[in-house]
C-alpha cells in the first residue's frame, strides 16, 4: 500500500494540485502578528473589502459636476490613496439629476483619513522671500520699484497690489506689502507642476528622533526648467553662517493649499546651481504622526491638483469589529457547508474513504481562490465570499458526479472510461455556469462583478486542478 500511495503522489494531477497549493499559500503569505494585548492575529496579502475589513463609504459632490472632472478626480484620488498607504479603495461615478458624483468605498480607513485625502486641492508652491528697497533684483537684473499707493506699486512697468502676482523675467513674484521702508516679495521657485517624482530611497526618505520630536524627510525630483528657475532666484541671495554650516539668508517656504507646511534652510552650495532634487522635511510629536504626515504630503504632492472642489454629501461607516464579524461568519458558513455536504455524501455512499478527500478538495479550492485573489490583488468582500460558496457548491456537485460514475457497474467498462464520462458532464456544467456568469461580470455593479468573477475563477480552478486530482484519488481507491 505504501508503494501505491507513493505512485499516487507521483501522478501529474496530484503534483499540479500540490504545486498550485504551494503557490497559493506563498501568495496569501499568512503571518501571525502579536498585538499590544499579547494575542496573535493572522495577517495575509489578501485585500479585504470594506464590508469585511471595516471602513468608510462616501458620496462626493463636485463643485463643477462634469464627467471629465469626475474621471480626473477618480484618477487623482486613486493615486493619493495608494501613496497614503491605505489598503483598498473602490470608486464609481454616478449620475444624479444630470450631475456627476463620485462614490468612494475606502477599507480600513476612518472619516479623518477620508477628509485629509479629499479636502486638499493639492496646490503646492515653494516660495523664497525677497526684500527690496528701490529695486527688485532677479537673476542679476534690477527692476525699479515705484510706489502707487499704500497697497500697490509698480515694478518697472508692471503694476501689482498686495497678495497679487506678476511675472518678472519668466518668474512669478507675489507682492506681500511694505514693512519698515522695505518691500516684501515672495518668489515662486517650485510648483506642483514642476514635480517629476518622489525620492523614497534610504538616502532621501527617513524619520529621525530630534529634541523637538520626530523629523521626517523625503525628496522630490523636479524638472530641469524648475531647477534652472531655482538657480536664477538663488543667484543673488546672500550667504550666512549658522554654527559651522553656511546657508543662504532666506529659507525655502513650502505651502500646500496656501498653508505653510515646512520651512527649509537652503545650503550655500546651492546658490545659483541647477539642482533637480529638493528635500522636504517636517516635525511631528510622535513617530506615528510623523509617518502619517509624511505619507499625506507625499500622496498629495504626487497626485496633483484636483480640478474642482469636493464636498461629502453622504457618509457611511462600517466598524472593523463589524467587518471582522462578517468575515468570521462567512468562514464558518463555508466550513459548515463543506462539512454538511460531506456528511450527506457519507450517508449516501457509506464509504469513509471518499469523505476526507472531498473535504480536502473543497478546502483546497478555497485556498486556491484566495491565493489567486492575492496574486492579482483582487478584493475579497461579501460578494466574493458568496462567489466562493457558489464555486464550492459547483465543485461538490462535480465530485458527486465523479463518485456516481465511478460506482456504476457495466460489463467491459473500466473506471477510466467512467471517469471520462464524468468529466464530460463536469465540463458541460462548468461551461454553463461560466456562460451564466459572463453577463454579470460585465455589469456596472461592482458587487455583482465580484460575485461573477470569483465564481468563474473557482469553477476554472476546479475543472483544471482539483477535479482531476479528486478523480485520480477515486480511481486509485476503486482499482
Amino acid at each position: 500500500m505504501r508503494k501505491n500511495i507513493t505512485q499516487l503522489l507521483k501522478d501529474p494531477r496530484i503534483i499540479i494540485a500540490g504545486i498550485a497549493i504551494l503557490i497559493a499559500i506563498i501568495a496569501i503569505k499568512p503571518i501571525p502578528v502579536q498585538g499590544e494585548d499579547g494575542t496573535y492575529t493572522l495577517t495575509t496579502n489578501i485585500k479585504k473589502g470594506i464590508d469585511l475589513a471595516g471602513g468608510i463609504e462616501a458620496l462626493i459632490e463636485l463643485e463643477d459636476p462634469t464627467l471629465d472632472n469626475a474621471q480626473m478626480i477618480v484618477d487623482i484620488l486613486s493615486r493619493r490613496i495608494s501613496s497614503f498607504g491605505l489598503k483598498e479603495a473602490d470608486f464609481s461615478i454616478l449620475q444624479i439629476d444630470n450631475k456627476y458624483y463620485v462614490k468612494l468605498a475606502l477599507a480600513e480607513a476612518n472619516e479623518s483619513d477620508l477628509k485629509e485625502i479629499i479636502e486638499s486641492e493639492g496646490v503646492f508652491k515653494a516660495l523664497i522671500e525677497r526684500e527690496a528697497k528701490n529695486s527688485l533684483i532677479i537673476d542679476g537684473k534690477s527692476y525699479p520699484i515705484t510706489p502707487i499707493n499704500d497697497t500697490c506699486i509698480r515694478v518697472e512697468t508692471q503694476e501689482v497690489c498686495i497678495n497679487h502676482t506678476i511675472n518678472v523675467n519668466g518668474i512669478d513674484v507675489i507682492y506681500y506689502g511694505k514693512k519698515n521702508n522695505t518691500y516684501i516679495f515672495k518668489i515662486v521657485a517650485i510648483t506642483g507642476k514642476d514635480i517629476v517624482s518622489l525620492l523614497r530611497d534610504v538616502n532621501h526618505e527617513r524619520i529621525i528622533r530630534t529634541p523637538q520630536g520626530y523629523q521626517f524627510q523625503f525628496g522630490l525630483m523636479i524638472t530641469q526648467e524648475a531647477a534652472e528657475r531655482f538657480a536664477k532666484i538663488t543667484k543673488d541671495m546672500k550667504v550666512k553662517i549658522e554654527g559651522n554650516t553656511q546657508y543662504l539668508d532666506k529659507k525655502l517656504e513650502l505651502y500646500l493649499d496656501n498653508k505653510l507646511i515646512s520651512n527649509l534652510s537652503i545650503a550655500a552650495s546651492l546658490k545659483g546651481s541647477v539642482a533637480t532634487t529638493v528635500q522636504i522635511s517636517g516635525v511631528q510629536p510622535t513617530l506615528e504622526e510623523a509617518k502619517k504626515e509624511m505619507l499625506k504630503l507625499e500622496a498629495i504632492l504626487m497626485s496633483g491638483r484636483l480640478p474642482t472642489k469636493l464636498k461629502i454629501v453622504e457618509l457611511n461607516t462600517i466598524s472593523p469589529t463589524l467587518g471582522k464579524n462578517f468575515l468570521n461568519r462567512a468562514i464558518y458558513a463555508i466550513l459548515l457547508a463543506i462539512i454538511t455536504v460531506s456528511i450527506v455524501v457519507y450517508i449516501r455512499y457509506r464509504e469513509k474513504i471518499f469523505v476526507i478527500p472531498m473535504i480536502l478538495t473543497s478546502l483546497t479550492e478555497v485556498i486556491l481562490i484566495l491565493g489567486f485573489a492575492a496574486l492579482v490583488n483582487w478584493t475579497i468582500d461579501l460578494a466574493a465570499i458568496a462567489g466562493i460558496v457558489a464555486a464550492i457548491g459547483t465543485g461538490i456537485d462535480d465530485q458527486i458526479v465523479v463518485l456516481d460514475e465511478s460506482k456504476r457497474k457495466k460489463i467491459k467498462e473500466s473506471i477510466k472510461i467512467r471517469l471520462k464520462r464524468a468529466f464530460f458532464i463536469i465540463f458541460t456544467s462548468a461551461s454553463t455556469t461560466i456562460a451564466a456568469m459572463l453577463p454579470l461580470l460585465f455589469s456596472s455593479f461592482a458587487n455583482v462583478k465580484g460575485f461573477a468573477f470569483t465564481t468563474i475563477v473557482g469553477v476554472l480552478i476546479g475543472v483544471f486542478i482539483t477535479r482531476p486530482a479528486f478523480s485520480k484519488i477515486v480511481e486509485f481507491f476503486k482499482d
